[in-house]
């Protein structure tokens, strides 16, 4: 009698509610075998406590009239087509803060039509400046259809205090030149404040660039460029040396052209004089990138031989917190990937076996740097490359 009892239960609580929760089909589950096991002698008896099963908040996500599917309010099983209905309920329940969170359970929706294609709005590189082919060579691309105005900087005095940095290891007074893709000299200065004091000084507030003081003897200049090739040359004022920061901002405005790669030449060293590349990802997308450290393929360059290049490179790339990546010697993990990234993106084939370095990284919109240094702190000069791959 005690197992009908249970059943009985059962039957009742099934008819009453097609919406039973799991865990009370549970109980019962567990609790039925041990019921008909007991003999009728036995004074164990099973009590279940009462509970009541309610389905009057099931209606969660439930409307019935829609103003979206139609131009008029129509009830939803009348509308001639497939629709999908989000409302403050479905909102809450997965949390969603934004139209696009919202989307992403949305069926059929494109959400990359909402999001802002990422660039390269920043891109930097602090190292050591010497003389003659010592000097750093930052260069960078402009992609797109339209003049892009750009700030450039060459930074000095600013740096003192930085770990390692003292007015007696920067560079005192950096002078920049601006070179095309011919080697033409497109614009030069010297202590930034001599000219166009007042569209720098709003330049570099508005890109979050150094901001320098009117006595400084950084450089700075402002160009509005043509998409294409160019390089910045760094160069102490009557052969002075030290380290320095060369700066590339893209100026906020209208233009839809972009900063796409960036490469600079530099004398690599130890300590303070590894050559460190700064670089900003801005929009809602990742964005895949190529790092390399060229060492040994820029045997033969203008100046540079077998004695003066940094034959063996070593990258370290860093996000906001941690590091991410490092390479030493390129093809020793997905080479083939990273020999394809090469010729799609135009940067220096390395040599197969060879001592230089390459990342191959997918990375959300912030902040990054790549330090480049010598294999068992060797020295000398050394190309680092960032370019974005399509």
């Amino acid at each position: 009698m005690k197992a009908f009892g249970i059943q009985e239960q059962w039957t009742h609580l099934v008819s009453q509610s097609n919406r039973l929760k799991i865990g009370v089909l549970v109980s019962f589950l567990v609790l039925m075998p041990f019921t008909f096991a007991q003999d009728e002698d036995d004074e164990d008896i099973f009590v279940l406590s009462p509970f009541e099963v309610d389905t009057s908040d099931d209606s969660r996500w439930r409307n019935t009239d829609s103003t979206s599917g139609t131009t008029l309010n129509t009830a939803i099983k009348d509308i001639p087509m497939s629709i999908e209905v989000i409302n403050s309920d479905f909102l809450e329940d997965i949390g969603a803060t934004t139209f696009e969170e919202a989307l992403e359970y949305s069926a059929g929706v494109n959400l990359e039509l909402f999001s802002t294609p990422s660039e390269l709005v920043n891109i930097s590189t602090r190292g050591y400046v010497g003389s003659s082919e010592s000097a750093m060579i930052g260069g960078f691309v402009i992609e797109g259809s339209e003049p892009l105005t750009v700030l450039i900087q060459g930074v000095g005095q600013e740096l003192i205090g930085a770990p390692g940095l003292d007015a007696s290891n920067t560079l005192s007074n950096p002078t920049i030149s601006l070179v095309n893709a011919e080697g033409e000299i497109i614009k030069t200065n010297d202590n930034w404040f001599s000219e166009d004091e007042s569209a720098k000084s709003q330049a570099m507030i508005s890109t979050g660039s150094y901001i320098l003081a009117e006595n400084s003897k950084s450089s700075a200049l402002l160009a509005t460029l043509d998409p294409g090739l160019y390089s910045v040359v760094v160069n102490g004022v009557e052969g002075l040396d030290g380290i320095a920061l060369a700066e590339v901002y893209r100026v906020p405005g209208d233009s839809s052209s972009r900063l796409v790669n960036v490469s600079t030449r530099a004398q690599v060293g130890v300590g303070h004089q590894v050559t460190i590349s700064g670089f900003v990802i801005e929009g809602d997308s990742n964005m895949k990138l190529l790092v390399q450290g060229v060492g040994f393929e820029l045997i033969g360059g203008p100046e540079l031989t077998i004695d003066n290049v940094l034959w063996n490179t070593v990258i370290a790339l860093q996000g906001a917190t941690s590091e991410i990546a490092a390479d030493d010697d390129w093809d020793f993990y997905n080479s083939d990937l990273k020999l394809q990234a090469m010729i799609d993106t135009g940067s220096f084939l390395l040599f197969p076996n060879g001592p230089s370095a390459s990342l191959l990284e997918t990375l959300a919109p912030g902040g990054y740097t790549v330090s480049m240094s010598g294999y068992d702190s060797s020295e000398g000069i050394a190309l680092v490359e960032v370019y974005e791959i399509d």
